[in-house]
């Protein structure tokens, strides 16, 4: 399986999927050449009823379109916020369904 990918910020990084401890989904980036380059790009602000198939991205700078030019995230669904932060929320792609999907069960194995 070949991975998604993403260019933020003028780097490349390796799309990675988790489940924060609610059941939500995260994403993380990791750099494919830079080994220190990783980042969280989603959060998780304590709503459990998200959308299915749908994660929260923080509204940093080019970090959705990234995630949506990426194939991992399609059009916004909506917004959250938290204290003064406001976050979109997105579903994400078929592509990236089918990639989570694996990785869970790698995941689980371990």
């Amino acid at each position: 399986m070949e991975r998604l990918q993403v260019n933020y910020a003028d780097t490349d990084y390796e799309v990675h999927f988790h489940e924060y401890n609610d059941g939500n989904v995260a994403i993380y980036l990791h750099g494919t050449t830079d080994e220190d380059a990783f980042m969280p790009a989603t959060t998780n602000i304590g709503y459990t009823q998200l959308p299915e198939r749908s994660v929260i991205v923080d509204h940093w700078a080019g970090l959705a379109f990234a995630l949506f030019k990426g194939g991992v995230i399609d059009e916004p669904l909506g917004t959250l916020t938290s204290g003064f932060n406001n976050y979109g929320v997105f579903r994400l792609t078929d592509k990236a369904i089918e990639q989570m999907t694996i990785e869970f069960k790698e995941q689980a194995k371990v």
